[in-house]
């Protein structure tokens, strides 16, 4: 049996979870709060294993509230329930302590899946966060490259040789062995094998 707690200041919301926790066999509601205070003043009289928090909400954020919790129940895991869905506010919830993050317009299943998960002593992180994730750390890839390096990472994807490249680009083959050597060291990759792993699983993303 897992016993949540929750806090978010919509009552409706609350409400809606409360139904449907009871429905699930695995799961038990022991405190939901409609403030970090109140549900963080009664942490200490419930035995709660995995907190669900939305992360803004009047008077104290779910981002203090699981600082706080990470710093003074290091048994309980936390899991966040909000509309964000910016990077930005997955890592600094995460940098808090956080180890699960969904968005409030997945199904609930989604959140009991990421509660279980969490106290599992696993991270769990919604797929719309995980798009949005690998979206943008191929967006901070594709920063760091010429188009040159972009286009021939591409052609290195498809299982072309640097002669290939060469003939393709209409290029020097010296010019393509310094633009992998470029590629290679801005992508902080080990080497040669390195770079076409990091190109075939990046293809699709440049």
């Amino acid at each position: 049996m897992i016993r949540v707690a929750i806090a978010d200041d919509h009552q409706s919301l609350l409400d809606g979870f409360a139904l449907k926790i009871k429905q699930m066999p695995n799961f038990k509601l022991v405190l939901q709060a409609t403030s970090a205070e109140a549900l963080f003043l009664n942490l200490e009289i419930s035995n709660v294993d995995v907190v669900v928090t939305d992360i803004k909400m009047n008077g104290m954020s779910g981002i203090h509230l699981t600082k706080l919790i990470s710093e003074s129940f290091k048994n309980i895991g936390v899991v966040a329930f909000s509309m964000f869905d910016q990077i930005s506010a997955v890592d600094e919830i995460k940098a808090a302590g956080a180890s699960g993050y969904v968005v409030k317009t997945s199904p609930l299943e989604t959140l009991f899946k990421a509660i279980e998960t969490v106290h599992s002593g696993r991270s769990f992180y919604d797929e719309a966060i995980s798009s949005l994730a690998e979206n943008n750390e191929s967006s901070n890839y594709k920063s760091l490259l010429s188009n040159s390096e972009t286009e021939i990472l591409n052609l290195i994807a498809e299982g072309k040789t640097s002669e290939e490249i060469a003939e393709i680009r209409q290029s020097a083959l010296t010019t393509i062995y310094t633009h992998r050597k470029n590629i290679i060291h801005k992508l902080k990759l080990k080497g040669k094998s390195d770079l076409l792993k990091f190109a075939l699983e990046n293809r699709f993303r440049f």
